[in-house]
């Protein structure tokens, strides 16, 4: 009985510390951007922030609301303020961001 609880806290020790390694090692986060689109692409746009401007992908699943309606990528327009909802991936020893939502503005 006692080589079994032994065991199983054993066990559990060594996926909490697995588990806590993964996670600390896991690069990607959250942020929240805000600025001017300067630029719509295919896949992208390109935001003008007080840092400079930022690229930042879009795909499938990002959801994009202008002027507080659901929108396209094509619906945003150069000029727009924009509030960006993104994730940031370390990739090739650099940050790239991928956008989760967008709520845009303009006329």
């Amino acid at each position: 009985m006692k080589r079994t609880v032994i065991s199983i806290l054993s066990l559990v020790l060594l996926f909490t510390l697995t588990t806590g390694q993964a996670l600390a090692e896991d690069p990607a986060h959250m942020v929240r951007l805000h600025g001017v689109i300067a630029e719509v692409g295919p896949h992208h746009i390109l935001l003008h922030t007080d840092r400079g401007d930022v690229a930042i992908d879009v795909n499938r699943a990002t959801r994009i609301m202008r002027n507080g309606r659901p929108a396209r990528l094509g619906d945003l327009q150069r000029g727009d303020h924009a509030r960006v909802h993104a994730e940031v991936i370390r990739r090739d020893g650099r940050r790239h961001f991928l956008a989760h939502a967008i709520h845009a503005r303009g006329e």
